[in-house]
């Protein structure tokens, strides 16, 4: 298939790795691997993915780019209570100089819907749902309103209404969550954390093998299953590294020939499996 992304066209099959990334790991590993055409959006793959990962792992957050965020993903990873932390947000960006509901914090129940919220000027009132059942509608006090310096500048997205004297504030369900989304995202910036970075070098070391980072087969049948060969060898490395280091770092209770013996078993398995796998995809 052929996908227009950025200022390009990019023709075959997309790869979708997942990767453990917690810094109290002594290794990182690749958990998943998904291959599918490269039309396939970035959330279709992280829903697809999402109950076996549940099954194989204990997640707590998803470190992702700013694809992978979506109504269904919001829902999804609320019904699990699993985080969603963005390199950034999919979309238009809001007006720096208008408030918009990322502004307002908003207070969710266990349900995953808006309980009450909270305007910069400190008013916080309840969330009730709208009278069409489309969306949710929060109620803010005229004499506070009124005397906004937002709205005297008609930068607040909360108006008065046509009967009421009350200002109100429309939002549906799907902007409440990405307005949630943005303030995390805001707040992991601020801790200067991108865990997310390293999965870059994880996605290089997958294809670096290649010649110029392209499969030597077609389909997505054989291309899933070097991918899975690819990912496991990456495994190995890891797995490898962190034995040297610790029988480097403990050499009192490790001889230095039974060291350099590991080491070669290690690489013997490897090469054997890694041509053994070509060979069967070649056949």
């Amino acid at each position: 298939t052929i996908r227009e992304k950025g200022n390009g066209l990019y023709q075959g099959y997309v790869a979708n790795i997942t990767e453990t990334c917690d810094p109290e790991n002594p290794f990182q590993l690749i958990t998943k691997i998904q291959v599918d055409p490269n039309h396939t959006d970035d959330p279709k793959l992280l829903l697809e993915a999402l109950p076996n990962l549940i099954k194989r792992s204990e997640i707590e957050t998803f470190y992702t780019d700013g694809g992978y965020g979506s109504p269904a993903v919001d829902q999804a990873l609320q019904d699990q209570n699993i985080l969603l932390l963005q390199t950034a947000i999919r979309g238009q960006r809001p007006a720096p100089d208008k408030l918009h509901l990322a502004d307002f914090p908003l207070q969710f129940d266990e349900a995953g819907k808006p309980r009450e919220i909270a305007c910069p000027q400190g008013q916080q009132v309840p969330v009730r749902q709208g009278n069409q059942h489309k969306g949710f509608v929060a109620e803010f006090s005229p004499p506070i309103c009124q005397n906004c310096p937002f709205q005297f500048e008609k930068k607040c997205p909360a108006q008065a209404g046509r009967r009421n004297p009350n200002f109100f504030l429309y939002f549906l369900l799907s902007e409440a969550h990405l307005a949630r989304r943005r303030n995390r995202n805001a707040e992991h910036r601020r801790l200067k954390q991108n865990l997310r970075a390293a999965v870059e070098a994880t996605i290089r070391a997958v294809k670096h093998p290649f010649s110029r980072s392209k499969l030597p087969v077609r389909g997505k049948f054989r291309m899933f299953y070097v991918m899975i060969g690819s990912a496991a060898i990456n495994n190995l490395r890891q797995i490898q590294r962190h034995l040297l280091e610790k029988n480097k770092n403990d050499r009192k209770n490790t001889s230095r020939d039974a060291n350099v013996s590991f080491v070669s078993f290690i690489w013997t398995v490897k090469n054997a499996f890694y041509n053994s796998f070509l060979t069967s995809l070649s056949c």
